[in-house]
């Protein structure tokens, strides 16, 4: 039983880290002056469902674990668990962004047309 929270943990961290290169593939469009393409929105987007994935399913997995595995039945706000709601939070942020970017493109493309 505690392999599978490891694997589930690691796979976890996986995601994390896959969210983060999105953000690094955004912000490298957004710093070479190409704000609004569709790279930037779909990035942002995927960035913020991944680390809302992670937040997620990591309070899950933390629940689980204490429930299984230490037989205990407590809900507890540490540290780890602020900072892991502090990331769900972000991953919204983030696909907000999405969402802010997509109708500014939108925008931009009306104003383009306009003489």
């Amino acid at each position: 039983m505690p392999r599978v929270f490891l694997m589930l943990a690691l796979i976890e961290y996986i995601l994390f880290i896959i969210g983060l290169y999105f953000l690094k593939v955004s912000l490298t469009h957004i710093v070479q002056g190409n704000y609004y393409s569709e790279k930037v929105i779909s990035n942002f987007n995927t960035a913020g469902k991944l680390l809302i994935s992670v937040g997620v399913t990591t309070l899950l997995l933390r629940f689980l674990a204490d429930i299984l595995l230490i037989d205990r039945l407590a809900l507890t706000l540490d540290f780890t668990a602020y900072s892991l709601l502090f990331v769900i939070i972000m991953g919204f942020f983030f696909m907000l962004f999405s969402t802010v970017f997509a109708n500014a493109k939108k925008l931009k493309e009306e104003n383009d047309l306009t003489i």
